[in-house]
């Protein structure tokens, strides 16, 4: 049962990796006011998926 739950919160951390990534590659490639801030928006979502899925574990462990 613990390792179903370490392997779902691995791909949690997947997840936010990706969407982490997709945030940098629009931050970068961002032309206006707007898009700046969808892809900051973005990348927040990535990094506190991130962070909530390695809390999560270190709570199980």
């Amino acid at each position: 049962m613990a390792l179903r739950k370490q392997v779902r919160q691995a791909g949690n951390i997947f997840v936010g990796t990706v969407l982490t990534v997709v945030g940098v590659i629009a931050l970068v490639h961002a032309g206006n006011a707007q898009s700046r801030v969808f892809a900051v928006f973005v990348l927040l979502i990535g990094l506190a998926a991130i962070y909530l899925a390695i809390a999560a574990l270190r709570r199980r462990t």
